[in-house]
């Protein structure tokens, strides 16, 4: 009687990467087919379909500073983060905002000199409701207080001056940092915060001629730091004040 052969073992797959190098690059080849439909900037058009995602965004409160996280453009250029958008993003402001910051950024440089704008002026940032510029508190105010340092007031008048020229509503947001007080005055950086803007408040109204209904006072406290920590950069850049400039569009 004859044997029966040993079965032979199945043929092992030894060629399954080729599924797996096949559908990676076919998602390579989509990932470079969006690049080059997005290589082409058309600004209009890539500005109506952020607005229109923005809007929808709005209300599932899905866009920061725009829903439940008080979280504003400048607040978010100041997050340390190494990760790079892959393609390029378009302000969520309007042409106004823009060209508003042109004419600020335009008047600092020429009627203030560089080494005050280095110890005053601490950003010129587009925001969701218009132009942000932000002043350095340290520098403007007596330490622990609402007071003005008198060398602070060559710049309260040019930014007063900038201001009326513009001729737009204005919320002054006040911030400390997070160090604790000892002034007797101001027991509290609620306190101080309010102080100071209503000062600035009353410097513009008193000198400048403001009317008070185009001006708001906002008091954040410690709150809302840009940069974590105690160091000296720290307190320089969370005591400050945020004139933000609304554009005629805003709804606030």
């Amino acid at each position: 009687m004859k044997r029966r052969r040993r079965e032979e073992p199945e043929h092992e797959e030894t060629e399954r990467w080729l599924v797996s190098y096949a559908d990676f690059i076919t998602l390579l080849f989509a990932f470079f087919v969006v690049l080059y439909a997005t290589s082409e900037k058309n600004l209009g058009r890539a500005e109506e379909f952020q607005e229109s995602i923005q809007k929808y965004l709005i209300k599932v409160g899905g866009v920061p500073g725009t829903g439940g996280t008080p979280q504003t453009a400048h607040q978010a250029q100041e997050l340390d983060t190494p990760i790079e958008p892959p393609l390029p993003t378009y302000p969520r402001t309007t042409r106004e905002a823009r060209e508003a910051q042109r004419q600020i950024e335009a008047f600092v440089e020429e009627q203030i000199s560089q080494e005050n704008i280095d110890q005053a002026i601490l950003d010129i940032a587009l925001d969701d409701y218009g132009v942000r510029l932000s002043l350095s508190a340290h520098y403007l105010f007596l330490p622990e207080e609402a007071q003005f340092r008198r060398e602070a007031l060559d710049i309260l008048n040019r930014v007063g001056i900038l201001l009326r020229r513009l001729d737009r509503k204005l919320i002054i947001e006040s911030h400390t940092d997070s160090l604790p007080l000892q002034s007797q005055a101001y027991p509290s950086h609620w306190e101080l915060s309010s102080a100071r803007a209503t000062s600035l408040i009353r410097y513009l109204v008193r000198v400048h001629q403001f009317e008070e209904s185009d001006l708001i006072a906002v008091a954040y406290g410690s709150q809302r730091p840009l940069k974590p920590g105690r160091d000296q950069d720290s307190h320089r850049f969370n005591n400050r004040l945020d004139l933000l400039i609304l554009t005629d569009d805003s709804p606030l």
